[in-house]
């Protein structure tokens, strides 16, 4: 699979929940609660990751690396990746 063409998990996830992208809103009224969250790597303090990811239609086509996939949603509890481009059922592991 040619990965060159899409966009990672963590590529994706890292642009979505950026703290330049706050405040991150999702039609009227609708806002992103963010809570504290405890020490960890200088690049998992600079995101504002949720419990419940909501990633679809991001043109997602694979995982990225699983360490820090790991380190930045060991906490996630729901994730939704409908309608992305993967098709690789190892990539999808990789993520959950």
């Amino acid at each position: 699979m040619d990965h060159t063409s899409g966009r990672s998990f963590m590529q994706v996830l890292c642009e979505k929940y950026s703290p330049e992208n706050f405040p991150y809103r999702r039609g009227p009224g609708m806002g992103v609660h963010v809570p504290a969250t405890p020490q960890g790597s200088p690049m998992k303090d600079r995101l504002n990751l949720p419990s419940v990811l909501v990633l679809n239609s991001c043109g997602i086509t694979c995982a990225g690396d699983e360490n820090e996939i790991a380190a930045f949603c060991a906490h996630v509890s729901e994730l939704d990746l409908s309608d992305n481009k993967l098709d690789d059922w190892h990539e999808v592991e990789e993520i959950v």
